[in-house]
């Protein structure tokens, strides 16, 4: 399945599933619950440098479908395109596990301000902690990060679907969903 002006849908889509997969094995040695939320380790700083490395992938190739053409983009082009091109879409909520996420909240809930004092997502900062600042934020590698990185990931893909396909969002399989059943005021902040 190829997505009209997204040329590697097909590839963000798998290396989703492969995120997807990642967390649900997480999830057999650290129950997701909010009390586990701050749990660090190694495997969930990898899922969270992929996650956003996907999320940095999509973003680019949005921005140059959108004529934004830079050597070196950043958070700022892609709070850019979601507010421009997708406005009505990019803030919806992800469900996990009972959970439901907003991990553009950040962005949706200031799409008023100018660019430079919308605040990027708290995962989207950990990340390029856990990136530049390597063992001294390893603490940053948290399990509330990892999901709402790879929910970030989903949330574009599930932004794109919408935008082309409209009403008709593909009915995705796996823990991550779009639509389903929750516990009210069950989430975090992202």
């Amino acid at each position: 399945m190829q997505k009209e002006g997204l040329t590697n849908f097909n590839y963000y889509l798998q290396y989703f599933s492969l995120l997807e997969e990642r967390v649900e094995n997480i999830s057999k040695y650290i129950s997701i619950e909010k009390d586990n939320l701050q749990t660090y380790s190694v495997v969930l700083s990898s899922i969270i440098q992929d996650a956003c490395s996907v999320v940095n992938g999509i973003c680019v190739d949005l921005c140059k479908k959108h004529s934004i053409c830079k050597t070196k983009y950043d958070m700022k082009d892609f709070k850019f395109v979601f507010i421009e091109y997708y406005r009505s879409s990019f803030g919806n909520g992800v469900l996990f596990s009972n959970y439901k996420i907003f991990p553009w909240e950040k962005i949706s809930i200031n799409i008023e301000k100018s660019i430079n004092d919308i605040p990027s997502p708290i995962w989207w900062n950990d990340y390029n902690a856990i990136k530049h600042g390597g063992f001294d934020n390893f603490n940053k590698a948290t399990l509330k990060n990892a999901i709402s990185a790879v929910a970030a990931v989903f949330s574009l893909l599930q932004m794109i679907d919408y935008s082309i396909l409209g009403d008709t969002i593909c009915n995705w399989k796996g823990s991550f969903r779009a639509h389903g059943n929750y516990i009210k005021d069950k989430g975090w902040e992202c």
